[in-house]
């Protein structure tokens, strides 16, 4: 995104969308918490064929997920213009890349620890395609987002 961004922007636009997804990496702190036991979590209950164990561990942690996720979107739309401006007045006009951002970081805590689960039941080839899926529609959204935004 930074590359792309520096290529059609000036350097002012890289440092604010640069804020901007430092701001939002808070949005996904929980799942990322939670990732560091889960895989080894999830493949014991696989392997022991405890699969509706598996499935209710799953689901549990990604609603605590989004619901803690989802509070500190709000809370970045709500005082979004004012954090930013923690990092200067010239960052304000940031908060649509803010919103944008941390409309992505929570579509991401959404599908919880989706690679995890697909990785520890023998699935990971489904990685691989959410990953080259993930890249080139991030390059589309790019190409089509930046030059507006």
């Amino acid at each position: 995104d930074i590359l792309m961004l520096g290529f059609i922007k000036t350097e002012e636009a890289v440092a604010v969308y640069k804020i901007s997804v430092q701001i939002c990496a808070i949005i996904p702190f929980f799942k990322h918490i939670t990732a560091t036991f889960f895989g080894p979590m999830i493949s014991s209950l696989y392997h022991s064929g405890k699969k509706d164990e598996m499935i209710h561990t799953y689901s549990t942690i990604t609603k605590w997920s989004f619901t803690i996720g989802l509070m500190i979107f709000i809370g970045i739309i709500l005082f979004g213009k004012s954090v930013l401006h923690l990092f200067g007045r010239e960052f304000i006009y940031g908060h649509t890349a803010l919103i944008l951002v941390a409309s992505g970081s929570l579509i991401g805590v959404v599908t919880g620890q989706s690679g995890s689960m697909n990785a520890m039941t023998g699935h990971s080839k489904f990685n691989m395609i959410s990953s080259v899926t993930t890249f080139v529609v991030n390059i589309v959204l790019n190409i089509i987002l930046i030059p507006g935004y």
